[in-house]
């Protein structure tokens, strides 16, 4: 990734990182969502955007799971936080980070962590185990996040998803 800010951004921002945010998404998905179908292909366009954006990623680190997605959306307009454009720049994010994000998701396909199903474009994770030694501490708070967001995913519809993270699919 050629990035304006430099080599510190692409070695963070890179896709093994966002290859495995998404598949830890999507195991989060599946172990929330009720029907065990698996996780909309849209809805990996949006994890990167927000686990990658430090002012969303804290907002998102201070919400419990159970929570939900509806009271994280809320953060953004509280007192506290003041900040109601952060959540109006997802939308352009998504699309910023659309490349990046979709080779994430090839080299978890070809590193066999995920699978599409094709006829309803939704994906799957494969049964592994990754090793906690590669959960260093300097991406945890992005893992937890990735948990926290295939959970939400799972509970809202697409139409829930899009309009409290106001983005369009």
């Amino acid at each position: 990734m050629n990035s304006q800010y430099g080599l510190e951004v692409d070695l963070v921002q890179n896709k093994a990182l966002g290859a495995f945010l998404m598949f830890r998404t999507v195991q989060a998905y599946e172990k929330n969502e009720k029907t065990n179908s698996g996780c909309p292909l849209l809805l990996l366009f949006l994890v990167l955007p927000v686990l990658y954006q430090k002012d969303i990623r804290n907002a998102l680190k201070s919400t419990r799971i159970n929570s939900g997605l509806r009271k994280f959306t809320n953060k953004f307009s509280s007192r506290e936080i003041k900040e109601t454009d952060v959540l109006l720049r997802v939308h352009d994010l998504a699309d910023s980070y659309k490349k990046l994000s979709w080779a994430s998701f090839i080299l978890a396909s070809k590193a066999n962590m995920l699978a599409v199903l094709p006829d309803d474009a939704l994906v799957v994770s494969h049964d592994q185990k990754i090793p906690r030694k590669y959960e260093c501490p300097s991406i945890k708070p992005m893992l937890t996040g990735a948990d926290k967001l295939g959970a939400w995913f799972a509970k809202n519809s697409l139409y829930e998803i899009a309009s409290n993270l106001k983005v369009r699919f």
